[in-house]
């Protein structure tokens, strides 16, 4: 069903698309014919008046304003579709290691937006993923602008204020996953009330959740997380951005398990803690961004410890575990642009090519690595990640990435210890993943 989904979806994308070049040609035709009198009662002027027309408009993402413009509404979306070839560790508990081919849909979603009086805008978006149905909330929140010490208190479900990469839109991330620390560790979108603001050119958020992080939803679930960082340098070109966050976590953990930075990996291939048992934890994240002409790099460190507990009552309280994790990115703009910084939140804007008509073409590098290996259990890998990125405008983006994973032991995410004790089991494995991404 959501294939069919996708594909509807895709269409209607095509058909906006479509009716934007077919009356700019009709239009280019007229005026080189000195025939723009009678284009109206043509085929392509009727493509022409309805694509200017103001539903049609707001469709395509142009936004609607009361007359006071004190209210709007904008429309959004994004489809990215992955192929991918994965082989080695990717596919170890599946004949040996065979090689995969995929063709999946990552992402989908809608979303509105726009203001609601003086001092409000909102968000309300609905995602559809590789893991998720196509009616999932995304971020479901609204924004009140004030003055004094909070400049934006948000409140709903959105991303709570812990990590670079996390915080970064898929549209704008360098590669096509996020990688497998930030997956880990940066919580990512819960319900609560997040406080933004911003002190001698510190950008801070802090914000109280209920912690859908868990397991199971037994016991205490909540969240206060926290973030803090600033451009020490920024003139002409050059950004030097660093900052921090810390996250004090409640609710029951049995098990963590990660893709290791390509989609469409099997469970009992991806990187896992083994069973623990987890009632509390903390979480330490520390980022740093460094933009020189068409030159970026980023990077991030986590440390996490957590807390055991006897979530199963089976009188056994669970070990402590401490985990880590982190990366560094480097990308380079062939033709000449630099990557946009966000001074409001700090962190990245999506790309606009300098030439539209030859788009912006990106190189790129990523190292990380995670560790979740404590208690003779668990597993932790190394990962390498390179690739190159073509923004033909500033809504379609092609992307390739190429991806080595080497893991410590074999794994085997779904055994107790997340690790396999077989022998022939690769622990070493390549992937090569191609995504083509709409978003307006």
């Amino acid at each position: 069903m959501n294939n069919y989904k996708t594909l509807i979806f895709l269409l209607v994308l095509i058909l906006f698309s479509g009716a934007e070049l077919f009356a700019q040609a009709e239009i280019a035709a007229a005026d080189e014919q000195d025939v723009a009198a009678d284009s109206e009662s043509s085929l392509f002027g009727v493509i022409h008046n309805i694509n200017k027309s103001p539903a049609f408009q707001f469709l395509k993402g142009v936004p609607i304003y009361s007359d006071g413009l004190d209210y709007s509404m904008r429309l959004g979306g994004r489809i990215h579709i992955d192929t991918n070839q994965i082989e080695g560790v990717y596919t170890a508990n599946e004949g040996g290691g065979s090689s995969e081919n995929n063709l999946f849909r990552r992402r989908l979603s809608l979303e509105l937006r726009g203001l609601m009086g003086k001092n409000w805008d909102y968000k309300a978006q609905v995602v559809g993923d590789e893991d998720a149905e196509i009616d999932t909330t995304g971020d479901l929140y609204a924004n009140y602008h004030g003055d004094g010490i909070a400049s934006l208190i948000r409140f709903g479900k959105a991303k709570e204020p812990l990590g670079l990469e996390q915080l970064t839109t898929s549209n704008a991330i360098t590669t096509t996953e996020r990688t497998a620390a930030s997956t880990a560790f940066a919580p990512g979108r819960n319900i609560g009330v997040t406080f933004y603001g911003t002190h001698k050119e510190y950008k801070y958020g802090i914000g109280f959740y209920h912690n859908n992080n868990t397991t199971d939803n037994s016991g205490q679930n909540y969240a206060i997380t926290a973030r803090a960082v600033k451009p020490f340098i920024r003139k002409g070109t050059r950004v030097v951005h660093f900052g921090g966050g810390v996250s004090f976590r409640e609710g029951n953990i049995n098990r963590i398990l990660l893709y290791p930075e390509v989609r469409e990996v099997q469970q009992s291939n991806r990187i896992s803690s083994g069973n623990i048992e987890i009632n509390s934890n903390q979480i330490l994240n520390l980022e740093l961004i460094y933009i020189e002409k068409a030159f970026h790099l980023s990077a991030e460190t986590y440390a996490a410890h957590y807390n055991g507990n006897d979530n199963n009552n089976d009188g056994i309280k669970g070990d402590d575990l401490d985990a880590y994790g982190g990366y560094v990115t480097v990308g380079y703009f062939l033709t000449g642009e630099v990557r946009p910084y966000n001074n409001l939140y700090g962190g990245f804007n999506i790309i606009v090519p300098k030439d539209p008509n030859k788009g912006a073409w990106e190189v790129f590098a990523r190292i990380s690595h995670i560790d979740l290996q404590d208690n003779d259990q668990g597993n932790k890998a190394l990962m390498f990640t390179s690739g190159v990125n073509w923004y033909i405008n500033r809504y379609i983006r092609v992307m390739l990435d190429y991806s080595h994973a080497d893991y410590d032991r074999p794994p085997d995410g779904q055994d107790e210890l997340g690790i396999s004790d077989e022998s022939g089991i690769d622990t070493g494995g390549d992937a090569l993943t191609m995504r083509m991404q709409f978003a307006y």
